[in-house]
């Protein structure tokens, strides 16, 4: 079974925070936070504006401690 992931990083040269939610090594969620609007993109609707469903394998970053969430810090952000 594969195992879903939660992660956030800041990209603090873009002034951006992007959340994404993997199932294994695939991205299905992805929520990126700019100070003036919020996007959100999924498996199911993959491009909005310039912004697309992040298609690179889980594995291909590395990633740090800081940057895992729980499920429900993900899901808290995604529905508001």
């Amino acid at each position: 079974m594969k195992k879903d992931i939660y992660v956030r990083r800041k990209w603090e040269e873009e002034n951006i925070i992007i959340y994404l939610h993997f199932i294994g090594e695939n991205a299905v969620r992805q929520m990126e936070v700019f100070p003036n609007k919020v996007v959100k993109i999924s498996k199911n609707n993959p491009i909005s504006e310039d912004s697309y469903l992040y298609d690179q394998n889980f594995s291909d970053i590395k990633w740090d401690e800081s940057d895992f969430i729980s499920e429900d810090e993900f899901n808290e952000k995604w529905n508001t």
